[in-house]
């Protein structure tokens, strides 16, 4: 009996590390604003700006067969369109792990802080979407499961946000300074219903080694 009870307690000081393994099983939502993981300026419109005004982006997350389907929606909240919206991918990825909902792919490289993305704190390798709107909603499907990561967009006139936690990887919770990003080299994304897995599945969590994005 004590040794069992002593594998039951090592089992689940194991708990923290081991939710941060389980796979997707669910939907996963969730957003970011001025003030709250999203820094920027102002550009050449002052308190008109998209920071002084206020600028939303979220996202939606959904598994599906060979893949994930990623929807993003970023609102500058009626003060001047979305030019353009960089995000951050793994170093890794090629055009064949993006996929357009028009059936067009997307090719990553590696994006500047100059030519075009004014105030960018570094250089980012991503995908670009080169259209915008206001709102503007961008949705693809990718290979790449889902974990923190960086952004940047912009607007000729109106300014340029990014996650305040641009070019630094998360160590621990909160997130809140990074989005959700296909397969970057950051923390994966936290599932909030793990901790219901650990009455039938603790010891299959245990021998689960790989590390997998939970939503």
């Amino acid at each position: 009996m004590k040794k069992m009870i002593l594998q039951t307690l090592f089992l689940l000081m194991l708990v923290p590390s081991l939710v941060l393994a389980v796979p997707i099983t669910a939907d996963f939502t969730g957003s970011r604003s001025v003030d709250f993981g999203i820094s920027g300026t102002d550009g050449g419109k002052g308190s008109e700006g998209w920071v002084s005004k206020g600028f939303n982006l979220s996202w939606e997350i959904s598994q599906v067969s060979g893949g994930y389907n990623y929807s993003y929606t970023l609102d500058p909240l009626g003060c001047g369109d979305v030019s353009h919206f960089i995000l951050e991918v793994s170093p890794a990825a090629t055009v064949n792990d993006f996929t357009l909902s028009t059936g067009a792919h997307i090719t990553p490289q590696t994006w500047l802080s100059k030519n075009g993305n004014p105030n960018m704190p570094s250089s980012i390798y991503g995908i670009k979407f080169d259209f915008g709107g206001d709102p503007v909603t961008y949705t693809f499907f990718s290979t790449k499961a889902p974990v923190w990561g960086d952004f940047y967009s912009k607007d000729g006139e109106f300014g340029e946000v990014w996650n305040t936690g641009f070019g630094s990887d998360p160590t621990g919770a909160p997130f809140t300074n990074w989005i959700a990003t296909p397969d970057t080299n950051g923390q994966p994304v936290p599932e909030p219903g793990t901790l219901v897995l650990l009455g039938a599945g603790l010891l299959a969590l245990a021998a689960y080694g790989r590390k997998r994005i939970s939503s």
